[in-house]
């Protein structure tokens, strides 16, 4: 079971034979019209169901309708007007905010500021735009597969991406659900017998067990692999666990596949995941604490978007990812957000540096430096 759950995840890597076999299709079809290319394949790809954070995108935008019906005019005035409305996107939707290992946090302040920041649009047109998302997306996918002539193996080849970049989602969702709920058993546990959060994470599952009677002795154990060497891999379906020296001398002898940076490369290509254009100053954006350095109009430049960089995003003119193929969050993310994206770039964080100025032609994926 676990193998077939794996096909989902494969989409977001730009290396896969669907991938080629989609590109190859659809790149014959835009022959006399390649501009067209980036345009077509996202109406061909995208997911034919809404996803959570389009579901709470449409809570925060009819909670704004009401605040603009109100006249409130600030996230403090709809943080005081609306707390119980606020509370309950909150409740709802705040397992998004959990990247794997940590929650950001996103508390009744944070969805005022969404709220807030809706104030300025045609709220009533977006609202609209979410309710119709999958008439719509259903509707313009199937005019397009006539316009173009697809035969029936060439729409089951992007009928398949479209449900498996739906259902890679729904899946990731549901992961992402239950490891922010395990994460307050976690801690409980872990702070009953006096280990700190972090150490917490660094328990094995029947580790867990065990507390009541060996406390002290798993808390080294715990303090030991932060410190340490900790490496966890699979073999033979089953669980290997390596610590310490065992643990270097096995991540030492792993062979990493490095991609080559040319010294004088001043242009880069990749997988075009939103089309459109951008122009401006790179910013290498990967984690949590790279926020500060995203100015409005800045072209966002990252290993692989999620969560905790969405304020980023938002600031971006384009973006642009070393992984990821047309199902990855970024380019889910600048759909939503109507920002050109590329993705699946490779080399973008090491070719690039913060202050570079580029151009980002999303409607072909590529990159070029600007002098």
């Amino acid at each position: 079971m676990y193998s077939y759950a794996t096909l989902a995840p494969l989409l977001g890597y730009r290396d896969n034979p669907l991938y080629q076999k989609m590109d190859e299709i659809l790149k014959g079809k835009t022959k006399s019209n390649p501009e067209k290319f980036a345009e077509y394949l996202v109406v061909l790809t995208n997911p034919p169901k809404v996803l959570k954070t389009q579901e709470q995108e449409l809570k925060i935008l009819r909670l704004a309708s009401k605040a603009k019906k109100r006249k409130s005019k600030s996230s403090k005035e709809i943080l005081s007007e609306f707390g119980k409305e606020l509370d309950e996107i909150r409740k709802e939707f705040d397992w998004l905010s959990f990247d794997i290992c940590n929650s950001i946090g996103w508390n009744r302040k944070y969805y005022a500021k969404l709220v807030a920041e809706k104030l300025g649009f045609n709220i009533n047109q977006k609202i609209r735009e979410l309710a119709n998302y999958e008439k719509k997306t259903e509707s313009n996918y199937q005019k397009l597969i006539k316009k173009l002539h697809f035969t029936t193996q060439e729409q089951k080849a992007f009928q398949l991406v479209r449900n498996l970049g739906y259902y890679k989602w729904a899946r990731q969702y549901e992961f992402q659900k239950a490891l922010y709920h395990l994460k307050f058993i976690q801690d409980e546990l872990g702070g009953r017998f006096g280990l700190t959060q972090l150490e917490s994470k660094y328990l094995l599952p029947e580790e867990y067990k065990q507390l009541a009677i060996r406390s002290e002795k798993l808390k080294i154990k715990a303090q030991k692999r932060l410190k340490n060497f900790l490496v966890i891999f699979s073999r033979n379906k089953k669980a290997i666990i390596l610590e310490g020296q065992k643990a270097k001398n096995h991540f030492h002898h792993l062979k990493f596949v490095k991609d080559k940076v040319g010294a004088k490369s001043k242009e880069l290509k990749g997988m075009p995941a939103f089309s459109g254009k951008g122009t401006g100053m790179v910013r290498i954006i990967n984690q949590k604490k790279d926020l500060s350095k995203m100015k409005k109009g800045d072209i966002l430049v990252s290993v692989a978007t999620s969560p905790d960089l969405l304020t980023a995003m938002k600031k971006a003119s384009a973006i642009v990812t070393d992984e990821g193929g047309i199902t990855c969050h970024a380019a889910i993310i600048s759909r939503e957000l109507k920002i050109p994206c590329v993705v699946g770039v490779k080399i973008a964080t090491k070719a690039l540096r913060d202050g570079d100025r580029v151009e980002v032609d999303a409607n072909k994926g590529i990159i070029r430096k600007i002098k």
